[in-house]
């Protein structure tokens, strides 16, 4: 046997043994875990080099469909949907740096992301948050810039393709859970997250269990696999403007509508309203037939809305449409926020301090509203929570990172429609998506959606970079 086979298949393993079995013994189950981590993370480096081909739709694949709490070890807490993006990062910027393949975004563009995020972190400078907390912002805005660039550097029409339709399969296999669970009214999974507090954010998790929904008479929502049933329809809504672009492709028409229409009545059977508004904007915005029909409905779309008033009081899907008593509560505690804001309007309160200041001292609310209003975590406004907890220069940091990505995805379609490539649709769907999440922040905290936060950047960064690929007349891989 050669040295280097020798070395291939017995010596390294053995090394690798005898670290798992000292770490087994110095740090316990923690470094079994760390050591299982470190050869996952090895093998999935060494796939990644040569096949980032097949890396990139598994990690949206793995994003989509992985139960939010599956991790290794709990502090750290590496979570299993995050192992292919962690081996993928490392594997894009080494081929960069050794001259592998060509630096595509301009250097500016990336010191401008990066400033953003750490003027989004600079109020953690004086107030270091919770442990849940921190991973929270790292995980969603953290990884989520790098993702948006790395996706950028690696982008292809090929890789486009095969991730949407890797799209198409998780958001159908996504809606059939949530209709089934809609009908059972239960979420196994949930059940076990909620009675064996598997998850690091066990004090901020709250299963809406079928029996607290027919105790308040309301429909139940499907959690799916996600933390919350809202993160579930924002991540589902921000994939289907790639579906539909797929649809432009007869290869593709019927699996895509199908999948579309799928996706479609998750989000209508997930019902979360600001969901359903941005969705609704978003196609007014981008798809001019669906303007020109709403404008010439609209006689016909106020009936309805009349009609269904009548009908509120007695179907429980109807009631949620039409109460609007929870963004009522929303503006009593938007306005207390600012409260905060202008007392602390440079770097912030603190990130994920806002629970802790809310609930020391809870302002008066009207008596309707008051046992509502006593159980507020969050300010379910992104841009408003990120302008009280991080201040101004956060707030700034925000903003920067949107616009850069925003600016990019238009650059992007021109582009590619001034090359006369049909892929300028998925630049356009980048833009749709990047509203839906926007509009979806003016009534959830989606930055702290940690699937969502990063599906929208790296479906960003992906879009954008088919723009950067047509810019150096480079093919498809």
């Amino acid at each position: 046997m050669r040295a280097r086979d020798f070395f291939s298949r017995a010596a390294l393993p053995i090394m690798l043994g005898m670290m798992a079995i000292l770490a087994c013994i110095v740090l316990q189950e923690k470094g079994l875990a760390l050591m299982v981590v470190f050869c996952l993370g090895a093998l999935g480096c060494a796939f990644a080099w040569k096949r980032v081909d097949v890396i990139l739709p598994l990690a949206f694949a793995a994003i989509l469909l992985m139960p939010f709490f599956l991790g290794i070890s709990r502090t750290p807490k590496i979570f299993l949907d995050e192992l292919l993006l962690l081996a993928l990062l490392p594997i894009i910027t080494l081929q960069v740096m050794g001259g592998i393949t060509p630096l595509r975004v301009r250097e500016k563009d990336i010191a401008l992301m990066l400033f953003g995020l750490c003027c989004m972190a600079l109020t953690m400078s004086y107030n270091i948050p919770a442990y849940v907390s921190l991973r929270t912002f790292l995980e969603s805005m953290g990884l989520g810039v790098l993702l948006c660039l790395a996706m950028a550097q690696v982008s292809s029409e090929e890789h486009m393709r095969r991730i949407v339709l890797c799209l198409c399969l998780a958001v159908v296999m996504l809606a059939a859970g949530g209709i089934l669970e809609v009908l059972v009214r239960a979420n196994p999974l949930m059940e076990y997250v909620k009675r064996s507090g598997v998850t690091e954010a066990e004090q901020m998790f709250f299963y809406i269990s079928p029996e607290m929904t027919q105790a308040a008479g309301v429909a139940y929502r499907p959690y799916l696999i996600f933390f919350h049933p809202s993160e579930a329809g924002t991540t589902v809504a921000l994939c289907l403007p790639f579906i539909l672009a797929l649809a432009s492709f007869a290869r593709y028409r019927r699996m895509a509508l199908a999948a579309f229409t799928a996706g479609a009545l998750l989000v209508i059977i997930n019902q979360t309203r600001g969901v359903w508004v941005a969705c609704l904007l978003t196609a007014f915005f981008f798809l001019p037939r669906f303007r020109r029909l709403c404008l010439l409905c609209s006689p016909l779309l106020l009936g309805v809305f009349c009609t269904l008033l009548l009908f509120a009081d007695h179907v429980p899907f109807l009631e949620r449409v039409m109460d609007a008593r929870n963004l009522f509560i929303r503006f009593f505690y938007w306005e207390t926020g600012l409260n905060y804001y202008f007392d602390h309007w440079l770097l912030g309160i603190g990130f994920g301090q806002f629970s802790e200041v809310y609930q020391a001292n809870p302002p008066r609310f009207p008596l309707e509203y008051m046992e509502d209003a006593l159980h507020v975590f969050t300010m379910d406004n992104a841009f408003l929570m990120v302008l009280v907890e991080q201040g101004i220069i956060g707030f700034l940091g925000f903003m920067l990172v949107l616009g850069l990505m925003a600016r990019g995805l238009r650059q992007s379609a021109r582009s590619l429609e001034a090359a006369q490539s049909s892929y300028a649709l998925f630049a356009r769907a980048g833009l749709a998506s990047l509203c839906i999440f926007c509009i979806c922040g003016m009534f959830a905290d989606v930055h702290l959606f940690t699937k969502s936060a990063k599906i929208v950047f790296m479906l960003a960064g992906i879009a954008w970079g088919l723009g950067l690929t047509a810019e150096r007349g480079e093919h498809a891989h």
